[in-house]
């Protein structure tokens, strides 16, 4: 069975990377490598590199992210979610790939799924995407073995900008299955939108610190769960 630990947008900002980084060091009494990677979310770049929302210039704002990464010692790096600017339009993908091209080689990048992606569109560009991928049909899902730890990528995108997102039953179905024949690991689960069955989402790029091998399962992932 798998412990869900919950989160609010305060505490996956203050708390998150300090639980991975504990995870990644130690399980139990036993000493662990390290894996260092990149986090990253809700990307929204552009096919023209001049757009502008808010004062603020995805384009330009990734590109600077892409070469702090690219100068860090890192295994790889994950977004989670909202890679495209507004509907995952060809151009958008198209940009997003080329900016990654300094860490082409180097750096793996994964990409989970938004509200302001499109699944096809994505696909198309991004046609061997990093991690073996999660045998649920038309979904973007992703497993990634870290080293001493797990990434499950999922996918919470309902319809293209349509806020709200949903994983529904078959995902978490094989959600439930991999985690309880998965081999013993620390286990992050990367999803764009919040986990929860009140209706509300907060958009920002949520990790989800399971630990398989548990006797305590997650209280929300119910048939009834919203999500």
């Amino acid at each position: 069975m798998s412990q869900f630990i919950s989160t609010t947008r305060r505490q996956f900002l203050t708390t998150t990377l300090g639980s991975a980084a504990l995870l990644c060091r130690q399980v139990g009494a036993r000493e662990l490598p390290m894996t260092r990677w990149a986090f990253l979310s809700d990307t929204h770049v552009p096919e023209d590199p001049a757009n502008e929302y808010r004062g603020f210039r995805p384009y330009e704002n990734l590109r600077t992210a892409v070469s702090q990464v690219a100068g860090a010692d890192l295994v790889g790096a994950i977004i989670t979610g909202d890679a495209a600017r507004r509907e995952g339009l060809p151009g958008d993908y198209r940009r997003l790939k080329a900016l990654f091209q300094p860490l082409e080689g180097r750096v793996p990048v994964s990409i989970a799924l938004g509200n302001t992606d499109n699944r096809s569109n994505f696909h198309k560009e991004f046609s061997e995407s990093h991690g073996i991928p999660g045998d649920v049909k038309d979904r973007h899902v992703r497993i990634i073995e870290a080293g001493p730890v797990r990434f499950v990528l999922l996918d919470s995108l309902l319809k293209t900008s349509f806020s709200p997102g949903f994983l529904g039953k078959i995902q978490r179905t094989w959600l439930e299955q991999f985690l309880g024949s998965a081999e013993e690991m620390p286990t992050l689960l990367f999803v764009h939108h919040t986990l929860d069955d009140t209706g509300k989402h907060i958009h920002i790029g949520f990790i989800g610190i399971y630990r398989v091998g548990s006797t305590k399962r997650n209280p929300a992932a119910t048939e009834s769960s919203g999500w």
